[in-house]
């Protein structure tokens, strides 16, 4: 079971020079795919083998119908997606250079998903249960420590927190005693824990057997 952030991805690579504001420059590849960290995973996931059903929100709209029907082509369940009426599906911008990326998220049906939309006793009937982007679920961000204790007991549990667009990295460190596998960035790791060093970092997330 996956639940999280699913939205359409608008990627712009072969970028001629650095975009700086009041400027028009120019992109030598466009691709549309979906996007969202927790959909995904559960694309790669499903394409390796796994049966999977993903739990988030699109909008009823074009962008919304797109999201739908690539998970489905990857073979991903889609009947635990839910349709936001009047709500626009979230979408991302990505600016790829050669060595970063930026990226600009309108969050939409995003930060909509709710407890209500995530059924716990469905999920306990799976073997894992994968979470992602933590910090752009902003109506079911306050859940997850009661999903995770609720479910927690029949199911394995990994967290993507992502990148928090807001930089406060608060509330997080609370749920992480319910979780198997923790995976943040270095940047993620350190922010969160609030050390510098990235060891120290998972000696705060209580977390042993690390690899970077």
């Amino acid at each position: 079971a996956v639940v999280g952030d699913v939205n359409p991805d608008i990627v712009l690579t072969g970028i001629n020079e650095k975009v700086d504001m009041g400027k028009e420059r120019v992109a030598s590849k466009f691709e549309l795919r979906v996007g969202g960290s927790a959909a995904i995973f559960a694309s790669v996931i499903s394409k390796l083998g796994a049966k999977v059903k993903f739990f988030g929100a699109v909008g009823d709209d074009i962008f919304g119908r797109f999201c739908r029907d690539e998970l489905r082509r990857f073979g991903v369940d889609v009947s635990g997606l839910s349709i936001k009426d009047g709500i626009k599906t979230g979408i991302t911008a990505s600016l790829s250079y050669r060595s970063d990326r930026a990226l600009i998220t309108y969050l939409g049906s995003i930060a909509r998903i709710s407890e209500e939309d995530i059924p716990k006793e469905e999920i306990k009937r799976y073997n894992h249960l994968h979470c992602s982007s933590y910090f752009l679920l902003n109506s079911l961000r306050g859940s997850f420590e009661e999903i995770f204790e609720d479910v927690g007991s029949a199911v394995s549990i990994s967290l993507d927190p992502g990148y928090d667009p807001y930089e406060r990295w608060q509330d997080i460190l609370k749920i992480l005693k319910n979780i198997d596998i923790f995976i943040p960035n270095e940047k993620e790791a350190v922010a969160i824990s609030g050390c510098k060093d990235i060891r120290k970092s998972f000696e705060k997330f209580k977390i042993v057997n690390f690899s970077t």
